[in-house]
């Protein structure tokens, strides 16, 4: 119809076929000599990409086969990760969520071959804004929730360190910054053990009202935070008058506030 197809069916114009000097090789739909529409590109490297194509660039659905076996399937755009997709990398870790130009970002979920996860918000690959984590650490489950800066934990949050071995664990509660306690905060023990109070790069520094030092020491940002096994105690916890849940210690901070007004 008006030589649109020429002499050509639309299921040949469908198979057309290109292989470059290199040894790369295309098979699908093609305008001007140019990838357009479906098709499928075996570099000589060992990636292939599948899918949709737009200018001879990836765009629409599509899957990505890399090397090491590492495998993208979901949206592209101008040759990027674009859109709503899945990374699984050779290693089994997982990414589900949102892309922008190759980038982990919106709103996702990270899967590690361990069975960790965490579950948020994402800026270029990094966490950031609000989420959560589920993991293990140094023979200890690990459950964090709340703000995340640069990757690391910032903000409001709260921490559940829990003994695999002995099931003791450790609650806290309060400010982080680069990853570590700082600010207003409260920890309470599995043994009744609790400090209210202020800490300064993960270390308590004292009760409320105590100054935080003026002075940022800057190897804090990198500080890997190690989460201790806890000690086993045999002690049961007694009921002793001290705070032993957030509730109560949201009633404090309440009264304390009530107090200075």
């Amino acid at each position: 119809m008006f030589g649109l197809f020429g002499k050509k069916s639309p299921e040949e114009l469908k198979n057309q076929t290109f292989t470059t000097e290199e040894g790369d090789h295309y098979i699908g739909e093609l305008d001007v000599d140019q990838p357009d529409g479906f098709g499928t590109f075996t570099w000589a490297d060992g990636h292939i990409y599948k899918g949709q194509w737009k200018w001879g660039k990836f765009n629409g659905k599509g899957k990505m086969t890399f090397p090491d076996g590492s495998i993208y399937v979901g949206s592209f755009k101008t040759g990027k990760f674009h859109g709503k997709g899945t990374l699984t990398q050779s290693d089994g870790t997982t990414f589900i969520g949102g892309f922008v130009k190759d980038y982990l970002d919106g709103e996702g979920v990270i899967i590690y071959p361990d069975s960790s996860r965490y579950e948020g918000n994402f800026k270029k690959d990094k966490r950031e804004g609000h989420g959560s984590l589920h993991g293990k650490e140094e023979g200890c489950y690990v459950v964090y929730k709340g703000g995340y800066k640069d990757n690391l934990e910032n903000g409001q949050g709260y921490m559940l360190v829990t003994n695999e071995e002995t099931g003791e664990w450790v609650k806290y509660f309060g400010e982080y910054k680069d990853g570590l306690p700082h600010g207003t905060g409260a920890e309470f023990h599995s043994d009744g053990e609790q400090r209210l109070g202020v800490w300064a790069h993960g270390e308590y520094i004292g009760e409320w009202g105590t100054v935080l030092p003026k002075k940022v020491q800057r190897k804090a940002r990198k500080q890997k935070k190690k989460i201790q096994p806890i000690a086993t105690s045999q002690s049961a916890p007694i009921d002793d008058g001290k705070i032993k849940d957030f509730q109560q210690y949201k009633t404090l901070i309440s009264s304390i506030f009530d107090q200075q007004a």
